[in-house]
């Protein structure tokens, strides 16, 4: 078992003599720590430690009183070969952390409270782990946080409040969770990120079962990612989600797209429908769904099944300047040109 602890220290002068000294490293146990390690600016100290640690590895890494002499610490990196658990208050010797990387660490699960304490932290980094369940209240101290990171990992549901407590969060990661199942997203999972930004979703195993009222709770959100998923998008799917800018759905088994697909995306710039099934988009004039798109600039309808399009199809789309229709069925000779479309400075049409 080898545990890897990696603390960045704020400082002031530099010293090549004391960072050499600093890296010597004790084969079997952590080494004491110099005083003269504190001068090293933006240096790495690391510390290992091996097989004589005890059954909680983990605990006597983290809680270690060697490594709590590092007030000023604030990067704070730890790798592990093994599966464990995050218990409560792990880091609750470590406030002045601003960014805590566990990716790849083996962490299979989270207690509630495990981050207490972590009040200064902007970054939380959980990727490629084997996490299956966020636990309620696991994410509760964590109230700066501003960045989290899950994609790659297990969960199968994400549960009502398990982002409680992450009222300043603007980017949340969940891309790719490699579980093999169906995802399931609760109503409330997300009720407390009402500041969240960013959301990715990709490749999460999203289907046409997937109840998708807690959309509902992320009216700041400006980019959504549901690519590579399983989707069909109902008439006012996304009709809570006024600010947002960004909607990237390709690659996601799309058939159709509704009357009322886009309704309240009033402030869509870019929109990915690329890598579908879409064959066809016939709609009686005046009732295409991106018609209250106002201020689209890109659309991407590229790799679809698309034989025609109507004349009217983009009509309203005054600030659309570029329009990816490439890899299609389309008969160029039938598609009209695109007039009433007076900030249109491209139009992909290759096949």
């Amino acid at each position: 078992m080898v545990f890897i602890v990696i603390a960045v220290l704020l400082a002031v002068a530099v010293n090549r003599s004391s960072r050499a000294e600093s890296k010597k490293v004790s084969e079997k146990v952590i080494p004491n720590i110099e005083s003269s390690d504190h001068d090293l600016p933006e240096s790495i100290l690391e510390l290992d430690s091996c097989t004589d640690l005890k059954d909680k590895a983990t605990e006597s890494i983290v809680n270690d009183s060697r490594l709590q002499e590092l007030p000023r610490a604030y990067v704070l990196k730890l790798v592990s070969e093994n599966k464990y658990i995050i218990p409560s208050d792990a880091f609750k010797s470590y406030p002045n952390l601003t960014d805590l990387d566990l990716s790849s660490a083996g962490i299979n699960g989270i207690d509630a409270g495990a981050f207490n304490g972590l009040k200064n932290l902007k970054t939380l980094n959980l990727s490629s782990n084997r996490i299956r369940e966020i636990h309620k209240d696991a994410f509760i101290g964590l109230e700066n946080l501003e960045i989290l990171q899950l994609k790659k990992n297990e969960i199968a549901v994400f549960k009502t409040g398990a982002f409680n407590g992450l009222k300043n969060l603007q980017k949340l990661d969940l891309f790719y969770q490699n579980h093999g199942l169906n995802r399931s997203i609760e109503n409330g999972a997300f009720k407390d990120l009402v500041n969240l930004k960013e959301l990715n979703l990709s490749k999460n195993g999203l289907n046409n079962e997937t109840n998708y009222d807690w959309l509902n709770d992320l009216k700041s959100l400006t980019k959504l990612d549901l690519s590579q998923n399983l989707i069909v998008i109902d008439a006012n799917k996304f009709k809570d989600l006024s600010n947002l800018t960004d909607l990237n759905l390709s690659c996601s088994y799309i058939r159709t797209i509704q009357v009322g697909s886009f309704e309240g995306l009033s402030n869509l710039k870019t929109l990915d429908l690329s890598g579908n099934e879409i064959s066809t988009l016939n709609f009686e004039k005046g009732t295409s769904p991106f018609r209250c798109l106002i201020k689209l600039k890109t659309l991407d309808l590229r790799l679809n099944n698309l034989l025609q399009i109507t004349e009217d199809l983009f009509n309203g789309l005054n600030d659309l300047e570029t329009l990816n229709l490439s890899q299609n069925c389309l008969n160029l000779r039938q598609t009209p040109l695109f007039t009433g479309l007076p900030k249109l400075k491209e139009v992909l049409l290759e096949n």
